[in-house]
């Protein structure tokens, strides 16, 4: 899939919309490994190839294992928020 820009604001740095205001999840592909990471990279943490990341549209599906929303934090980081470990389909 391509990576569809909008004029749009993001709501988060990996969370985007589309040109019809349908959110979804960016992330980077290393053309040199292929590992897929969320949110933009300059650098591959597993082969650690410079400038081969290329952006991707995540899949919208996947299979949730477990999650947990945050009402404490650091100062400055806003609550709630929810931390989840998902596991997303091609």
């Amino acid at each position: 899939m391509s990576d569809i820009q909008s004029d749009a604001p993001a709501i988060m740095p990996f969370l985007k919309r589309d040109e019809d205001g349908k959110p979804y999840l960016a992330g980077s592909r290393c053309e040199a490994c292929g590992q897929i990471f969320v949110g933009e990279r300059g650098i591959c943490i597993k082969c650690t190839a410079r400038d081969r990341m290329v952006p991707l549209r995540l899949a919208e599906t996947g299979k949730l294992y477990d999650f947990t929303v945050i009402y404490r934090s650091f100062p400055g980081v806003d609550v709630p928020f929810v931390d989840a470990i998902v596991d997303l389909d091609d």
